[in-house]
Protein backbone atom coordinates (compact mmCIF):
# COMPACT_ATOMS: atom_id res chain seq x y z
CA UNK A 1 0.00 0.00 0.00
CA UNK A 2 2.83 2.26 0.51
CA UNK A 3 3.74 1.58 -3.11
CA UNK A 4 0.60 2.91 -4.44
CA UNK A 5 -0.12 6.11 -1.99
CA UNK A 6 3.36 7.56 -4.00
CA UNK A 7 1.93 6.35 -7.15
CA UNK A 8 -1.03 8.40 -6.68
CA UNK A 9 0.64 11.33 -5.00
CA UNK A 10 -0.87 10.65 -2.11
CA UNK A 11 1.04 11.00 1.31
CA UNK A 12 -0.16 9.73 4.97
CA UNK A 13 -0.41 12.51 7.73
CA UNK A 14 0.02 12.23 10.77
CA UNK A 15 -2.96 11.59 13.61
CA UNK A 16 -4.66 15.05 15.06
CA UNK A 17 -6.49 16.11 18.13
CA UNK A 18 -10.26 17.43 17.27
CA UNK A 19 -10.60 19.88 20.48
CA UNK A 20 -14.39 20.89 20.60
CA UNK A 21 -15.30 23.97 22.99
CA UNK A 22 -18.62 24.16 23.83
CA UNK A 23 -20.33 27.26 25.46
CA UNK A 24 -23.53 27.17 26.95
CA UNK A 25 -26.09 30.72 28.06
CA UNK A 26 -28.89 31.02 30.75
CA UNK A 27 -30.38 34.15 31.13
CA UNK A 28 -32.48 34.66 34.12
CA UNK A 29 -32.54 36.34 37.57
CA UNK A 30 -31.54 32.29 38.51
CA UNK A 31 -29.23 30.05 37.71
CA UNK A 32 -30.26 27.07 35.24
CA UNK A 33 -31.40 23.79 37.15
CA UNK A 34 -28.09 21.99 36.08
CA UNK A 35 -26.53 24.60 37.49
CA UNK A 36 -28.22 24.34 40.73
CA UNK A 37 -27.62 20.80 40.99
CA UNK A 38 -23.57 21.63 40.79
CA UNK A 39 -24.24 24.31 43.32
CA UNK A 40 -26.26 21.78 45.45
CA UNK A 41 -23.23 19.09 44.60
CA UNK A 42 -20.13 22.10 45.93
CA UNK A 43 -22.46 23.37 49.21
CA UNK A 44 -25.09 21.75 50.74
CA UNK A 45 -28.34 23.52 50.06
CA UNK A 46 -26.24 25.75 48.01
CA UNK A 47 -29.68 26.06 45.31
CA UNK A 48 -32.13 26.53 47.76
CA UNK A 49 -30.08 30.10 49.42
CA UNK A 50 -29.49 31.52 45.77
CA UNK A 51 -33.65 30.99 45.32
CA UNK A 52 -34.23 32.75 48.75
CA UNK A 53 -31.82 35.10 47.79
CA UNK A 54 -33.50 35.89 44.49
CA UNK A 55 -37.15 35.90 46.02
CA UNK A 56 -35.84 38.32 48.92
CA UNK A 57 -34.10 40.64 46.14
CA UNK A 58 -37.41 40.34 43.76
CA UNK A 59 -39.50 41.84 47.00
CA UNK A 60 -37.17 44.30 47.51
CA UNK A 61 -37.24 45.97 43.83
CA UNK A 62 -41.05 45.44 43.93
CA UNK A 63 -41.14 47.15 47.33
CA UNK A 64 -38.79 49.96 45.75
CA UNK A 65 -40.95 50.30 42.32
CA UNK A 66 -44.41 50.61 44.41
CA UNK A 67 -42.67 53.81 46.50
CA UNK A 68 -41.28 55.19 43.51
CA UNK A 69 -44.70 55.07 41.68
CA UNK A 70 -46.55 56.55 44.67
CA UNK A 71 -44.08 59.16 45.01
CA UNK A 72 -44.61 59.96 41.25
CA UNK A 73 -48.39 60.01 41.94
CA UNK A 74 -47.97 62.31 44.95
CA UNK A 75 -45.35 64.72 43.17
CA UNK A 76 -48.12 64.96 40.28
CA UNK A 77 -51.22 65.27 42.43
CA UNK A 78 -49.60 68.22 44.45
CA UNK A 79 -48.12 69.92 40.93
CA UNK A 80 -51.50 69.96 39.72
CA UNK A 81 -52.76 71.62 42.94
CA UNK A 82 -50.25 74.47 42.75
CA UNK A 83 -50.54 74.70 38.92
CA UNK A 84 -54.33 75.55 39.90
CA UNK A 85 -53.95 78.21 42.60
CA UNK A 86 -51.51 79.63 41.03
CA UNK A 87 -53.71 80.06 37.14
CA UNK A 88 -56.52 81.18 39.88
CA UNK A 89 -54.43 83.70 41.58
CA UNK A 90 -53.65 84.73 38.10
CA UNK A 91 -57.28 84.84 37.14
CA UNK A 92 -58.92 86.64 40.38
CA UNK A 93 -56.09 89.11 40.07
CA UNK A 94 -56.49 89.97 36.43
CA UNK A 95 -60.62 89.96 37.23
CA UNK A 96 -59.65 92.33 40.14
CA UNK A 97 -57.53 94.66 38.04
CA UNK A 98 -60.42 94.91 35.17
CA UNK A 99 -63.20 95.64 38.25
CA UNK A 100 -60.81 98.44 38.50
CA UNK A 101 -60.93 99.68 35.42
CA UNK A 102 -57.74 98.88 33.34
CA UNK A 103 -59.13 96.87 30.79
CA UNK A 104 -56.11 95.76 28.73
CA UNK A 105 -53.51 94.91 31.64
CA UNK A 106 -56.88 92.34 33.71
CA UNK A 107 -57.37 91.09 30.18
CA UNK A 108 -53.85 90.16 29.97
CA UNK A 109 -53.30 88.76 33.03
CA UNK A 110 -56.22 86.29 32.27
CA UNK A 111 -55.63 85.19 28.85
CA UNK A 112 -52.03 84.68 29.69
CA UNK A 113 -52.70 82.51 32.90
CA UNK A 114 -55.27 80.51 30.88
CA UNK A 115 -52.32 80.43 27.62
CA UNK A 116 -49.59 79.20 30.18
CA UNK A 117 -52.61 76.43 31.70
CA UNK A 118 -53.07 75.31 28.06
CA UNK A 119 -49.26 75.50 27.54
CA UNK A 120 -48.69 73.08 30.46
CA UNK A 121 -51.21 70.87 29.28
CA UNK A 122 -50.06 70.52 25.95
CA UNK A 123 -46.75 69.94 27.08
CA UNK A 124 -47.56 66.98 29.63
CA UNK A 125 -49.39 65.09 26.80
CA UNK A 126 -46.51 65.25 24.62
CA UNK A 127 -44.22 64.36 27.20
CA UNK A 128 -46.84 61.48 27.88
CA UNK A 129 -46.30 60.71 24.37
CA UNK A 130 -42.77 60.54 24.03
CA UNK A 131 -41.88 58.48 27.39
CA UNK A 132 -44.54 56.11 25.89
CA UNK A 133 -42.95 55.99 22.84
CA UNK A 134 -39.48 55.05 24.51
CA UNK A 135 -40.57 52.73 26.55
CA UNK A 136 -42.62 50.89 23.71
CA UNK A 137 -40.13 50.89 21.00
CA UNK A 138 -36.48 52.59 22.60
CA UNK A 139 -36.74 55.20 20.28
CA UNK A 140 -35.56 58.35 21.83
CA UNK A 141 -35.94 60.64 18.91
CA UNK A 142 -39.57 59.80 18.81
CA UNK A 143 -41.35 63.09 18.43
CA UNK A 144 -43.36 64.43 21.36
Amino acid sequence: MGNKSKRHGLQRRPPSTVMTHSVEAYSGPLPSPDMLECYNAAFAECAERIVAMTEKQALHRREIEKVFVQSAVKNEARGQIFGFIIALSAILGGTIIVAMGKDVIGLIAIISALASLVGVFIYGKRRQAHDLAVKNHGDPGAKG
